[in-house]
């Protein structure tokens, strides 16, 4: 392995970019870059030299078909290069990382190179193949390094369709069967009620395909099943069919994971290639694929064969797509053995004890190499996410660990900071490539209560509906210090040879609670009077392994008077994940003059850079003596401040940064209540010192502190929605009073866009809606599944389809279509109509209705579609 020696840098205060770049190898591989011990980036590097390893290859298992792995071995074997493929492929990759200095210094950078591949051979050999060919680093401006929302999404959530992945019993507890009425409930209507657009449903159980298909083979007994069936009859075709028209009833897309055809009932059965092909044919025409599914899930039991199922699904469901997970040992370079680019990846994250995936995080690999190579080498990327919904996968045994090991391995639920993690790098993608939005589709793995209870499911439909934007508040059980990945790193002795890394993850410990939006992240820690207030000043929200961290207010609020010595404190969750995100914090301080109770809630809301903090006093008596005056202070380093406004009830000042550091001016605000004399406000050992006399009543503080990374207002609104309702002036976040939890359309300037809603913890029958791209304009809003209670988007494309115009009278109606993006997986864009429609025309074109007048079909390309028809 080459790669150049620790480098030192002499750097002032500042925002700065780093630039790496890394040639391709014989083998892939993925680097890392360190800052004096804190890993601030990392990047995957592709093998196109040699493409038996592009991805990553598993050496042949048992599980394969004997034919199977010969064929897969002979394709290893005797693969040829052709003349300067490889002096052409080897490539310069160049990765640029966003970084901050907080302090005059030296810098060390440092690199580490580790291999992408899941087999011990390559990953011994794949390490020490990397060069790194240069790094630069150069002064940046804020504004260069932020992540800005691009316009094409500011109206609608990053990742268009999502949900959950549904099992009849595979990996659940006792291999234990789900009714229809329990996925039903639970997979479909619950994730609905947050707008939900996917639903994926895995119809096996431990012994076969959890239904039987209508269509035999010729020549089949009828008195037994030709194909591997489970014994268990919960579940017909029937019963299936209806469980996906359900879910397309409430605007799901639906995804068949057909684990099936290549799972160990397949395996165990003996059947070939042309036998499972006549068994994926005979599902796919039981289930009605061409009206009720838009895609298919191949799972990664090699070998997976795109080119064999491409053109028998093209017979069957033309309009379906074509999933193949990248972990599959076939999935080498399209441009020799014909991998087309009809067939799209997927990536199954199973968070096992080793944390299999490598690339720009540990927690998830979403595209682990760089987006070029993507598009040579499969066309246009379309990543679609089979996310965890526990720490690790539920089996007993797991994979690739020899001798098999559970000690020190739980199988408890996923917490809410590894949910997040995984979201916000998946859907980044999206942010980094509009163009594309390679990041088109996530299902959550499971439904099932015990591997997805409350309150798990709300921090997935939360941060799912609207990722990277959505506010949220969590302890750091999995990524703090001490928390479950340290967890992992312990198991590792188990293979000391393992170049697979685990890498650290918060700088803070596990048992701290985090307020976090994309911007800010509120760190409490739970056994002192003490909290940091950190930023990301690219807009990511990533908070580990990013260089453009850093604290911005340390400490953020402390409350002092006389001989305070005592301490008893709680924090509670008041609304843990949506547009709006808060945390109470209960201390009980004292001494010997007196003591108080103080409750503190700290909220932030969507894309607003700014930290609300309410405090409530409670003075059992009067304090006298030395605890006469109480002081709390909100540090803010290096600042000189600019006195705006000061009142008998209010004080507000701009603080700038006074060691041309690049960090943004602060706006600060203070009011207070009449409990409150004598207030003194002053800027005093780097920070802000309120000083002011008690009276003993109960007093009410509010502080506000904007720093300056985002223009939008901490405005919420509050508004009773029935059938409409109107806002003059759009708030950055409404609360909707008694409004059932369903999407809502929000119309302005008469284009009507659809927009999750998010259920309030406080408020259960109020729901919390992001306006913040609307602020100060009027805006209507409609609560109905159907605008104007006839026209809507199809299953999958509720939020990539506006509407304008929309008319309904007694014998026709109208409506302007607006086709505002697409997934590349999509084949066809639906609308949908709840009476059926006659002689439409679309753009002055006649065009053809399908099921029964109420399905319109439009081409899967951007534009804007007029529609006239008659009812």
């Amino acid at each position: 392995m080459e790669i150049p020696d620790t480098r030192a840098y002499e750097l002032k205060r500042g925002v700065y970019a780093i630039e790496v770049s890394v040639r391709e190898a014989s083998l892939p591989g993925f680097f890392l870059l360190k800052c004096n011990e804190r890993e601030i980036g990392s990047g995957a590097v592709p093998a196109r030299n040699n493409p038996q390893q592009t991805q990553r290859r598993a050496l042949p298992g048992t599980q394969w078909h004997a034919r199977d792995r010969d064929r897969y071995q002979e394709l290893v074997t005797n693969w040829t290069p052709p003349p300067g493929f490889i002096e052409s492929a080897r490539t310069v990759h160049t990765w640029t990382f966003p970084f901050y200095q907080d302090q005059n210094g030296t810098v060390r950078l440092d690199f580490e190179v580790h291999a992408s591949s899941l087999n011990d051979e390559i990953m011994r050999f794949s390490a020490r193949t990397l060069t790194v060919e240069s790094v630069s680093i150069r002064e940046a401006s804020l504004s260069s390094i932020a992540l800005r929302i691009p316009d094409s999404l500011r109206h609608r959530p990053l990742v268009p369709v999502w949900g959950w992945m549904s099992m009849t019993s595979f990996d659940h507890p006792d291999n234990a069967v789900s009714t229809p009425a329990e996925l039903r409930s639970r997979a479909i209507d619950e994730s609905a009620a947050w707008g939900a657009t996917g639903f994926e449903f895995l119809p096996v159980n431990d012994d076969g395909l959890s239904f039987e298909p209508d269509t035999s083979p010729a020549g089949a007994a009828s008195s037994s099943s030709p194909w591997p069936v489970s014994s268990d009859r919960t579940w017909t075709a029937t019963a299936v069919r209806e469980l996906l028209q359900h879910a397309r009833s409430r605007g799901m897309a639906n995804f068949l994971f057909l684990y099936t055809l290549y799972g160990l009932s397949v395996l165990r059965a003996g059947l070939d290639h042309e036998e499972r092909e006549a068994f994926l044919s005979a599902i796919l025409e039981s289930l009605h694929a061409e009206t009720l599914l838009a895609g298919v899930i191949l799972e990664g039991w090699l070998p997976v064969e795109p080119s064999r199922v491409l053109p028998q699904l093209r017979d069957v469901a033309p309009d379906t797509a074509l999933f193949v997970s990248v972990e599959s040992g076939e999935q080498i370079d399209a441009r020799d053995l014909e991998f087309s680019h009809d067939t799209y990846p997927y990536i199954a994250h199973w968070a096992t004890f080793s944390v299999q995936h490598t690339g720009f995080d540990a927690s998830y690999p979403h595209a682990p190499y760089p987006m070029s190579w993507y598009r040579e080498i499969m066309g246009t990327p379309c990543f679609y996410m089979q996310g965890c919904a526990q720490t690790h996968h539920p089996r007993k045994r797991f994979p690739r660990i020899v001798p098999d090991c559970t000690t020190g391995v739980s199988n408890r639920t996923v917490s809410p900071d590894w949910i997040a993690a995984q979201i916000v790098s998946f859907s980044e993608m999206n942010l980094l490539h509009p163009e594309d939005m390679p990041a088109a589709a996530v299902c959550w793995e499971a439904d099932e209560p015990t591997m997805a209870p409350d309150p798990a499911r709300r921090y997935m439909y939360a941060l799912t509906q609207d990722p990277c934007r959505a506010c949220y508040a969590c302890r750091l059980d999995d990524t703090g210090a001490g928390g479950e990945i340290d967890l992992k790193r312990e198991t590792r002795r188990i293979r000391p040879d393992e170049t697979v890394r685990l890498r650290p993850r918060h700088p803070y410990p596990a048992t701290c609670t985090v307020l976090r939006n994309r911007f800010l992240e509120l760190v409490l820690f739970p056994d002192r009077d003490y909290s940091v207030l950190r930023a990301d000043l690219s807009g990511r929200g990533r908070y580990y392994h990013n260089g453009a961290c850093t604290v911005l207010t340390d400490p953020v609020f402390v409350t002092r008077f006389g001989d305070l010595r005592e301490l008893d404190k709680t924090i509670a969750i008041a609304e843990p994940a949506g547009p709006l995100a808060a945390l109470l914090e209960t201390v009980r301080l004292g001494g010997s003059g007196a003591q108080c109770k103080e409750i503190r809630r700290w909220s932030v809301v969507a894309e607003c850079s700014e930290l609300k903090l309410q405090v409530n006093r409670e003075w059992p008596a009067r304090p006298g003596g030395r605890a006469g005056l109480v002081e709390s202070f909100l540090g803010l380093r290096g600042r000189s401040m600019t006195v705006r406004e000061s009142s008998d009830t209010r004080w507000s000042a701009v603080l700038t940064d006074a060691s041309d550091s690049g960090l943004p001016d602060v706006s600060v605000d203070v009011s207070w209540d009449g409990a409150a004399s004598a207030v003194n406000i002053q800027y005093e050992h780097d920070g802000i010192l309120i000083q002011h006399e008690p009276s003993g009543e109960a007093e009410t503080w509010t502080i506000t502190m904007q720093y300056g990374l985002s223009s939008v207002p901490f405005e919420i609104g509050t508004a009773s929605v029935e059938t409409e309702c109107t806002l003059v002036a759009a708030p950055a976040v409404l609360r909707a009073i008694d409004t059932p939890h369903t999407p809502v359309y929000v119309g302005h300037d008469g284009v009507w866009r659809a927009r999750p809603t998010a259920r309030s913890f406080e408020h259960p029958s109020d729901v919390y809606i992001r306006l913040d791209d609307f602020a100060g304009e009027a805006v209507a809003i409609r609560r109905e599944d159907y605008l104007f209670s006839w026209i809507r988007a199809g299953g999958g494309c509720r939020y990539i389809v506006d509407f304008a115009a929309v008319q309904v009278h007694p014998e026709h109606v109208a409506a302007e279509i607006f086709v505002q993006h697409t997934p590349a997986y999509l084949k066809t864009v639906r609308v949908e109509s709840r009476f059926p429609l006659a002689n439409v025309r679309i753009n002055g074109k006649d065009w053809d209705v399908h099921e029964a007048g109420h399905v319109l079909r439009l081409p899967a390309r951007t534009g804007s579609y007029r529609l006239q028809a008659r009812r």
